[in-house]
């Protein structure tokens, strides 16, 4: 009993990191901080997780909001964040789906 309990809490353990390994924000979510000059806050909880899918990206392009643009690709930059094709994840989704 004691062992299957230890097995089902590694297994559990190993899922939760798998979930965890990469930080999705949306636009609303990200802008909030760029806006505010405190994506720190998010670097220092999440450093190496963050990823900016695709649409964000291309959302925070707008040209009425080229200052946010310049922060992502700033901190894109730098390494600390990723920017990611968001196809190739619904392609893996659809997968999982089916």
């Amino acid at each position: 009993m004691l062992l299957e309990m230890i097995l089902y809490l590694e297994s559990r353990k190993r899922r939760v990191s798998i979930l965890t390994n990469s930080i999705f924000f949306d636009t609303d979510c990200i802008s909030a901080f760029l806006w505010v000059n405190n994506e720190c806050i998010l670097e220092k909880l999440y450093y190496g997780k963050i990823v900016i899918p695709k649409e964000v990206y291309n959302e925070l392009s707008n040209p009425c909001v080229t200052h946010l643009k310049e922060k992502i690709d700033s901190l894109i930059k730098k390494m600390q964040w990723r920017y990611l094709v968001l196809k190739l994840i619904l392609k893996n989704l659809n997968c999982f789906v089916k």
